[in-house]
C-alpha cells in the first residue's frame, strides 16, 4: 500500500519521512502561532486603536492568501527542499526584524511578509504529508498532522506568558522555532515524494476543480478564528467572569488538539464527505447551545472544546477528501485550496461575526456560527449530488 504511494521507497522509510514532516508541522505551527500573541501585546502596549489591531491580525491570512498565487511556480523553480529552506530562514530573519524595528505599519508589512514567508514550508511539508501518507491510515495521518499543527499553535501563547513579548528573548524564541523546520525535512529529505508544484490559473478554476476540499477548508478558518477572538467576549456577556471565558479558549484549542484523533480514525473508516456533513449539524448544535451551557462552566467547557474540535475537524477533512478523491497530480491544488479556503474564512468569519455582534453578543455570535454550519452542510450535499465524482 505503501509503495504505491511513494513508488520504490520501503515502507519505514515512508514512516519516517512522515515523522519528520509532521515534526517539522509542529514547528510550523509554533513559528505561525508566536506572531499573533506578540503583535497583539506589542500593539497594545503602543496605544494603538482597535481597528489597527485587526489590519495587524488580518495581515499574515492576507499574505498567506495572496502569496498562493505565485508561490507554487517559485517552488518549482527552486526545489521543493532548498525552497522549504528559504522560506524558513526567511521568517527566522523576519522575527529578528520585528525586534530591530518599531512602528504599526513597519510591524504590519513585515506581519505580511512572514505570512507569505511561512506557507511555503506549510504548503511542501502539508503537500508530502498528503501524497505519502499510505491509503489505509492516511486519516490517522493527516489527524496527526492537525493535531501536530494545532498543537503548536495552541502552546505558542504559553511560550509568550513565559518568556513575556518585550525584549530579545521571544523574537529569538521565533527565529529559532523557524530554524528548526527545516532539521527534521533534512534528515529525510531523498525520501520525499515527487510532487510537481504548479501555479493555480485562477481561484475560480481551484474552486471548480476542488470544490469540496476549498468549502470544508473555508468552514475550518471560519470556525476556528471567529471563536478564539470572540468567544471570550461571548461568554462575559454570557454571565462567566473573564478567567473563565479565557478558560473556555483553551477548552476550544484543546478540542482542536484532542478531537483529531477520532476524526483521523473515523476518516479511515468511514467516507471523509459524510464525516464532514455530520460535523457540520455538531457544530451548529454546539453553537445553539451555547446561550444555556454559559449557566455551568463545566457544561460551557465542554461545549467549546466539540466546538474546536468540529472546527480543526474540517481541516483534516479537507485534507482527507484531496487523498480520497484526488490523484497525486492533484495534492498540488488541493493543498494550495485547503490553505487558501482556510485563511481566508479565518479573515472573513471575525468580521461577520463581530458585525453581527453589535447589537446582540450572544445572539449574533451563535446565529452567524449555525447559520454557516448548516448553510455549509447544504453547499457539501448540492455539491456532492450535482457532482458525484468530485474528486475533493
Amino acid at each position: 500500500m505503501v509503495d504505491e504511494k511513494v513508488g520504490t521507497v520501503a515502507a519505514h522509510e515512508v514512516y519516517a519521512f512522515l515523522c519528520a514532516t509532521i515534526a517539522a508541522t509542529f514547528f510550523i505551527g509554533m513559528t505561525f502561532g508566536l506572531g499573533y500573541p506578540l503583535a497583539a501585546l506589542t500593539f497594545e502596549a503602543w496605544g494603538q486603536p482597535s481597528w489597527i489591531l485587526g489590519i495587524a491580525g488580518a495581515a499574515p491570512s492576507v499574505g498567506i492568501v495572496l502569496s498562493l498565487m505565485v508561490l507554487p511556480r517559485l517552488i518549482s523553480k527552486l526545489g521543493a527542499v532548498p525552497a522549504l529552506v528559504a522560506g524558513s530562514l526567511l521568517s527566522a530573519a523576519g522575527y529578528l526584524a520585528l525586534y530591530a524595528l518599531t512602528g504599526p505599519w513597519f510591524w504590519i508589512a513585515l506581519r505580511f511578509l512572514m505570512g507569505s514567508f511561512v506557507t511555503i514550508p506549510w504548503l511542501i511539508v502539508q503537500v508530502w504529508t498528503t501524497t505519502a501518507a499510505p491509503t489505509h491510515i492516511s486519516g490517522r495521518v493527516l489527524a496527526a498532522y492537525s493535531l501536530a499543527y494545532a498543537g503548536g499553535t495552541a502552546i505558542s501563547p504559553v511560550l509568550v506568558e513565559v518568556m513575556g513579548f518585550q525584549g530579545l528573548l521571544p523574537f529569538v524564541a521565533g527565529a529559532v522555532l523557524a530554524f528548526l523546520v527545516i532539521l527534521p525535512v533534512l534528515l529525510v529529505a531523498r525520501s520525499a515524494p515527487h510532487v510537481e508544484f504548479k501555479p493555480i490559473t485562477s481561484i475560480a478554476s481551484m474552486v471548480r476543480a476542488v470544490p469540496l476540499t476549498v468549502v470544508t477548508g473555508f468552514l475550518s478558518g471560519f470556525m476556528e478564528l471567529s471563536t478564539i477572538s470572540l468567544i471570550t467576549s461571548v461568554a462575559i456577556a454570557g454571565g462567566l467572569d473573564v478567567v473563565s471565558a479565557l478558560r473556555l479558549v483553551t477548552a476550544f484549542l484543546a478540542g482542536c488538539t484532542l478531537m483529531q484523533i477520532p476524526v483521523g480514525w473515523l476518516a479511515d473508516r468511514v467516507r471523509p464527505f459524510g464525516i464532514s456533513v455530520a460535523l457540520c449539524l455538531l457544530n451548529a448544535a454546539a453553537a445553539l447551545a451555547l446561550p444555556w451551557a454559559f449557566q455551568s462552566f463545566a457544561v460551557a467547557a465542554l461545549v467549546a472544546f466539540l466546538m474546536g474540535g468540529s472546527a480543526y475537524g474540517f481541516y483534516t477533512l479537507s485534507m482527507a477528501l484531496i487523498g480520497e478523491h484526488g490523484a497525486p497530480a492533484d495534492h498540488n491544488t488541493g493543498n494550495i485550496a485547503v490553505i487558501m479556503g482556510s485563511q481566508t474564512g479565518g479573515v472573513i468569519g471575525p468580521l461577520m461575526c463581530g458585525a453581527a455582534m453589535t447589537g446582540a453578543t450572544i445572539a449574533g455570535f451563535v446565529g452567524v456560527l449555525a447559520f454557516a454550519s448548516l448553510a455549509t452542510a447544504f453547499v457539501l450535499v448540492a455539491i456532492w449530488r450535482a457532482q458525484p465524482n468530485a474528486r475533493a
